[in-house]
């Protein structure tokens, strides 16, 4: 007889196993002009040519654990499309393009950043058009988004919550309520000399960073678009042995909790990843110059969700466990 206290036991043993893969150390991957570089979260090289994709645009995680990135040359007759790749191997998912923008009546001509958001939805900007694009989570095309008020110029970013999908744009940054199809000025122009990414920090801020002449980062209460004037990041204050001169391109945060700041330094192209704290205090070189890193407009991201592997050898030894106890 399969008692109830063996069936507690052996789900207990699933939830621990299931866990164990859920805390699994985060990987980053970094996309350098024709390639995608992966690192441990603690920024040592795993490979720095792990997957090979020209002119990579944008990087996102998505819900099925797969890597997606985004390239301007790499689809049907060297036009933009859209890859997924096992994070684990780096192995592409499927013959085609995941998305193939030469399907599309009016495809993106500079897509630039691209995100996960509601309803599972994949969102591309399209910094050149300036509109964005939604695609449903099967890669299926659902609609072209622009606004004239507030205006989206130039977007070059996109981060998400549970509804709303956040636009960073030369005018602002605009949030789009995907569920009633409006759109609102969260930041308004004027804010920010060049906004350029965006990404929410486990404090539930928004932060912003600002890639003009004067980089740095703020952060906005992502309710109301105040600004919190408590914090501020300027980049032109950064000063280190090397005298780096640093350029942003974009924003995340790591499993640690950072502010990761990817970018080059000036005098030698080469490229980095830098951290703050949330209190805006600099923490140091994730990635350090001296690396193997060489782009000057990157896009990165820390997988922080199971790879698609991991439970698919966590069920069959779960159910395994349990087979052996009912026998019992």
């Amino acid at each position: 007889m399969f008692h109830t206290s063996k069936c507690v036991l052996a789900l207990a043993v699933l939830n621990t196993l299931i866990s164990f893969a859920s805390s699994a150390r985060a990987d980053l991957f970094i996309a350098d002009g024709d390639r995608i570089g992966k690192y441990s979260d603690a920024g040592a090289v795993i490979n720095a040519d792990f997957i090979e994709l020209s002119s990579v645009t944008g990087l996102a995680l998505g819900s099925d654990g797969y890597l997606y990135a985004g390239s301007t040359t790499g689809g049907t007759a060297s036009a933009a499309a859209i890859f997924r790749y096992n994070p684990a191997t780096g192995a592409q998912i499927g013959a085609t393009p995941f998305i193939d923008y030469t399907n599309i009546a009016v495809s993106p001509s500079n897509p630039q950043g691209m995100h996960f958001g509601p309803c599972g939805n994949l969102y591309i900007a399209d910094e050149t058009l300036s509109k964005f694009y939604v695609f449903g989570p099967a890669g299926n095309f659902i609609a072209t988004r622009t606004s004239a008020n507030p205006d989206i110029v130039d977007p070059t970013g996109l981060t998400a919550d549970a509804n709303h999908v956040y636009v960073v744009c030369g005018q602002g940054i605009a949030r789009y309520n995907a569920i009633t199809d409006d759109f609102t000025n969260l930041v308004p122009p004027g804010i920010q000399n060049n906004p350029h990414d965006a990404a929410f920090g486990p404090d539930g801020f928004l932060y912003v960073l600002d890639v003009s002449s004067s980089p740095g980062v703020l952060r906005f209460n992502a309710a109301t678009g105040a600004e919190d004037f408590s914090f501020h990041i300027n980049l032109d204050d950064l000063i280190t042995s090397d005298n780096i001169v640093y350029f942003p391109s974009n924003i995340n945060f790591g499993p640690d909790g950072r502010l990761d700041i990817s970018g080059f330094d000036a005098n030698t192209a080469a490229g980095s990843v830098i951290q703050y704290d949330l209190a805006g205090n600099f923490q140091g070189f994730l990635i350090p110059s001296t690396s193997t890193l060489t782009f000057s407009d990157s896009f990165f991201l820390f997988t922080t969700v199971p790879e698609p592997t991991t439970l698919a050898l966590v069920l069959p030894a779960a159910l395994c466990l349990i087979r052996r106890r009912k026998n019992r």
